[in-house]
């Protein structure tokens, strides 16, 4: 499946009944401070980087089946010139169907990414590398009582580099998660995802990942998250190595305005009219993110932590559109 073939599924077809699309332009400012920028034992480099995020999403939202187009480049700027400024493309596209409703789905996606590549490591500041990741994953969703949510299903994924010397691989997984309402505001769950990866050429490994945390929302549009947990990598040929990982976030809603309603015509399918409502909605929002991986390559367990100041302004275009058979 390509992003080509993905895009036509999604927005290509002519909706059978009711359905809506939208399409949100947005840009986001954010300034970090990493006080490791490669990831190193020794000889740490601090820096001060600014980030440019421009964005567009497409939305089509049908009955029985909805799709996704997003493009998010990021453009990074590392003050005092020590490093080269960069661009960072990121292309996606996404389809669900509704397989049993309230059950069962299907989501297939696929996503054309510039990132980086350090052994088993995806760092964040070193050469880019052109990636494509194609994932399939039916999944089914249970409601046990109004508190209690359970999801769980297969995850296939195959990882594509352009540049030679990397290794492609696929990866067949399950996963599951549990979801606990305590209050109508504080919220616990529990992740757990198993994979085997079959590397390219080499021996395949397994990994396993197991998470818990919270979500408290202590105002509309603003939260605290808690998460914690860790990974156990076991390949073929050696003694399995496992790294605990943290994080935490804040995320602030200061501002929210939307203007009047204003009609728009799309074109006219039938009888009824489609409008278009145009919203903007300018927002703010802080947060905080910190992580210890803990190696013996490294040296230790590093702790990386940053604080993120992001302005963002988004502008959505919506229609409702209906379609009555013609014979």
């Amino acid at each position: 499946m390509t992003g080509a073939g993905l895009l036509i599924l999604a927005f290509a077809q002519p909706p059978a009944r009711a359905a809506e699309w939208s399409l949100s332009p947005g840009i986001s400012v954010t300034e970090e401070y990493n006080d490791n920028v490669f990831e190193t034992a020794q000889d740490r480099k601090p820096y001060l980087i600014t980030h440019v995020q421009p964005s567009l999403t497409a939305d089509y939202t049908a009955p029985l089946w909805s799709g996704r187009m997003f493009y998010d480049p990021v453009y990074r700027i590392f003050a005092g010139g020590k490093l080269t400024n960069e661009l960072k493309n990121d292309l996606s596209a996404k389809v669900r169907v509704v397989l049993v409703e309230n059950f069962a789905y299907l989501e297939a996606s696929e996503r054309f990414q510039d990132t980086t590549l350090d052994g088993d490591r995806e760092l964040t500041y070193l050469d880019r590398v052109g990636s494509n990741l194609v994932m399939i994953t039916p999944y089914a969703v249970q409601s046990v009582n109004p508190r209690w949510n359970a999801r769980e299903g297969y995850r296939f994924l195959q990882r594509n580099y352009f540049l030679s010397g990397t290794i492609d691989n696929v990866e067949h997984a399950l996963y599951g998660s549990l979801s606990r309402e305590m209050t109508p505001l504080l919220s616990l769950f529990l992740n757990l995802d198993a994979a085997r990866v079959f590397p390219v050429g080499a021996a395949s490994h397994q990994r396993l990942i197991n998470s818990c945390g919270g979500r408290y929302e202590y105002a509309d549009g603003s939260s605290i998250r808690l998460e914690g947990g860790y990974s156990v990598f076991s390949p073929e040929s050696s003694s399995p190595s496992w790294s605990p990982y943290w994080q935490a976030a804040i995320s602030q809603r200061m501002a929210s305005r939307t203007t009047a309603s204003q009609p728009w015509s799309l074109r006219k399918l039938d009888a009824s009219s489609p409008g278009c409502q145009r919203n903007l909605k300018p927002g703010r929002r802080r947060s905080a993110l910190g992580t210890t991986k803990p190696s013996t390559n490294w040296g230790g367990f590093p702790v990386h932590a940053g604080l993120t100041w992001e302005v963002a302004l988004a502008c959505s275009f919506r229609s409702t559109l209906s379609c009555i058979p013609r014979f």
